[in-house]
């Protein structure tokens, strides 16, 4: 009988496909095009002895360090945080971001990219997206809405999910409009904007529209949840059932983050 949890070892023809696997993305996001150029000037500087997965590893440790930093100042995501704290993690999400883009890089540069490395790199973006959301919903104080920041996190990590499950049926990972890097941005800059005005700005309310900006922008990720969800859908559906004959999509991904 096989053994088909997530903890089992690869079969025979699993570890066959793994060598086989080459890495194929399409579609460019927005921000791409500017900070391509700014990876590509600072790849040339990292020592050619140093592991890609280093690098991808470093990049985790600093994603969570940033979100323990903000945790640590408020336990029930309600709190104000100290302004040190919210830079801290806006610094560590830049750093995270910029080594989950230059290990692949790196790993091309010294001809030591492999199937096992990308594993490795998306397994580590998995975990990240467990701790990113909540890092979010600190700085908004959302824990003033703890149903909707439940639903608001269950969306974020599923959209990681079906993403990879659309690359697991067509072969390739695409990237839209508006995309991860995006999503990093935009974490980026909430945490330099409460820094500066508090947590509690994100609670008052609009006056045309009657809504605080922390349910606002909840409705704002589940529109954009629902257009993603619906088109990574089609995709899946239309391709049949996979590459390798299947559309089960690493599920070990999504199980650590629930």
């Amino acid at each position: 009988m096989r053994d088909n949890s997530p903890c089992s070892p690869l079969r025979l023809d699993q570890l066959k496909r793994l060598c086989e696997h080459k890495y194929s993305c399409s579609g460019v996001s927005l921000s791409e095009p500017i900070l391509q150029k700014f990876w590509n000037t600072i790849v040339v500087y990292i020592p050619s002895c140093l592991a890609p997965n280093t690098l991808t590893l470093v990049g985790l440790i600093t994603n969570i360090l940033g979100t323990v930093a903000l945790v640590i100042c408020s336990q029930d995501a309600k709190s104000e945080v100290p302004s040190l704290a919210l830079i801290f993690a806006a610094v560590n999400v830049f750093v995270y971001q910029t080594l989950d883009a230059l290990d692949g890089k790196h790993a091309r540069r010294t001809n030591s990219s492999s199937p096992l490395g990308e594993l490795f790199d998306h397994g580590c973006d998995s975990i990240s997206m467990l701790f990113v959301p909540i890092s979010a919903f600190i700085a908004f104080g959302m824990g003033e809405y703890p149903i909707l920041m439940f639903i608001e996190f269950f969306c974020l990590v599923s959209l990681f999910y079906i993403a990879h499950w659309q690359a697991y049926v067509t072969g390739s990972l695409h990237f839209g409009i508006i995309d991860v890097t995006e999503g990093e941005i935009i974490c980026i800059i909430i945490f330099i904007l409460t820094s500066i005005m508090g947590v509690s700005t994100w609670g008052v309310s609009l006056p045309i529209i009657s809504m605080n900006f922390r349910v606002l922008q909840f409705l704002i990720v589940i529109c954009f949840w629902a257009a993603n969800f619906i088109s990574f859908s089609n995709t899946v559906l239309e391709g049949g059932t996979g590459k390798y004959g299947t559309t089960v999509a690493v599920s070990l991904m999504f199980s650590i983050n629930i």
